[in-house]
């Protein structure tokens, strides 16, 4: 299947602790048409509950 023949929809979370880089990678993901949720953690503790509530699909993880 390709990208663009995709039906569901993802959930994406980000994660990182520079509001630069969370925003940037949101506007980029916001313009692809099967991503649905996109949610913000700026740091580990705050991710835990974000995946706890939300269960999402695809997880950008900055670990530095």
């Amino acid at each position: 299947m390709k990208i663009h023949e995709m039906k569901k929809k993802i959930d994406v979370l980000i994660v990182d602790d520079e509001e630069l880089a969370r925003s940037d990678l949101r506007a980029l993901l916001s313009e692809i048409e099967f991503v649905d949720e996109i949610t913000e953690a700026n740091n580990i503790s705050a991710a835990i509950n974000k995946i706890k509530m939300n269960d999402p699909d695809v997880i950008f993880l900055d670990i530095q």
